[in-house]
């Protein structure tokens, strides 16, 4: 670890625009769903070459994209069971291990926790895998199992603890031995969670979540895209060749709700967006509402404080006083090459 570096790091997020470099090697979109007030809690614990962050947040949709030169293991905690990866929803002692550039699409309909292991692909190749070494060191792909109770409930105790300790005694990590001790524990518990799991999906399984996944990515690229104006569902599917029905099966199926209902959310992120401009004058609620299509004003602010926990004008208000919305200082991640390879990685057929 460099001179000078902390070892161990907590952060609140409270807008998602925050959580982009909020992970190590991993570059992270979310979409918050509706929760009464949006939140995401990390504390990451970094042993040199391995980072362990452990997180709880509130319901949302999120496409995560590891760095070129990062592997992660997604391993679900409290909650899990509400957990949705690839389109397939966790099952029991269910976690998924995707490798560099691999696009993950994730959605929890409950509040949950879940931590993830990111590190080189060589450290996977070497210390997660058998002799045919890591399954998912080549980019782009990813597996999704099942571990045995035991494999699984040993690796829960081991994260759990290493956080309770982060969160109480930081300065345990402070120092070099502990931080190689916690490394090897968590390497070799990896190893046998993912030597002992086995796969969850079915060939035709996997053909139908994929599918899906490339039609939400490259939904997602598009209205990336267009981040300046609100898209429609027909807009959609004209831009990627489908049918309403396609792209409904694919979002319920990826994310657990309706494609026209993940476009409002966007309309609301994009209004929260705009109202938290400290420097874009005297903004109405009203104009800015009407300018993302929320033509029943009742309805968007009933729909805004549950998906906020605020009021329009709260939002606005907070943002014309300049208070403070960042979250605990997180040292940023490098970014480059993830987004990188999730542009290349992004289909839309």
């Amino acid at each position: 670890m460099p001179a000078g570096a902390t070892a161990v790091q907590h952060a609140r997020f409270t807008e998602p625009a925050e959580l982009l470099d909020a992970m190590p090697g991993v570059v992270m979109q979310v979409t918050p769903l509706p929760h009464a007030g949006f939140y995401v809690d990390l504390t990451t614990i970094r042993l040199g070459d391995v980072v362990l962050v452990h997180g709880s947040c509130s319901p949302l949709a999120m496409v995560a994209v590891p760095g070129a030169a990062t592997v992660a293991l997604q391993f679900p905690l409290d909650g899990a069971d509400t957990m949705v990866l690839n389109g397939q929803l966790l099952p029991p002692f269910g976690f998924c291990l995707y490798g560099p550039g691999t696009q993950l699409v994730r959605s929890n309909t409950q509040s949950n926790s879940s931590s993830v292991l990111v590190m080189p692909p060589e450290v996977a190749d070497a210390h997660l895998g058998g002799e045919e070494g890591c399954p998912v060191v080549r980019p782009g792909e990813y597996v999704l199992r099942s571990a045995q109770p035991e494999s699984w409930h040993r690796m829960a105790r081991l994260i759990r603890s290493a956080s309770g300790i982060a969160a109480d005694a930081p300065d345990v990590f402070a120092t070099e031995p502990p931080r190689r001790a916690l490394r090897a524990s968590l390497l070799g518990v990896a190893q046998d969670l993912i030597q002992q799991a086995e796969e969850v999906l079915a060939p035709r399984s996997r053909r139908t979540s994929d599918d899906w996944r490339r039609i939400v990515l490259g939904a997602e690229a598009y209205l990336k895209a267009h981040i300046d104006r609100p898209i429609y569902t027909e807009e959609l599917c004209r831009t990627l060749g489908i049918s309403a029905g396609r792209l409904a099966d694919a979002f319920q199926g990826m994310l657990g709700i309706s494609p026209h209902r993940y476009l409002k959310l966007r309309r609301l992120n994009l209004v929260r967006a705009a109202l938290r401009q400290p420097d874009g004058g005297p903004h109405l609620v009203k104009s800015i509402a009407l300018a993302h299509g929320f033509w029943h004003l009742g309805q968007f602010s009933h729909d805004y404080r549950e998906c906020f926990g605020e009021s329009p004008s709260e939002t606005l208000a907070a943002a014309q006083a300049g208070s403070p919305v960042g979250a605990a200082e997180v040292a940023p991640a490098p970014r480059e090459a993830a987004m990188r390879a999730a542009q290349g990685a992004a289909g839309t057929r």
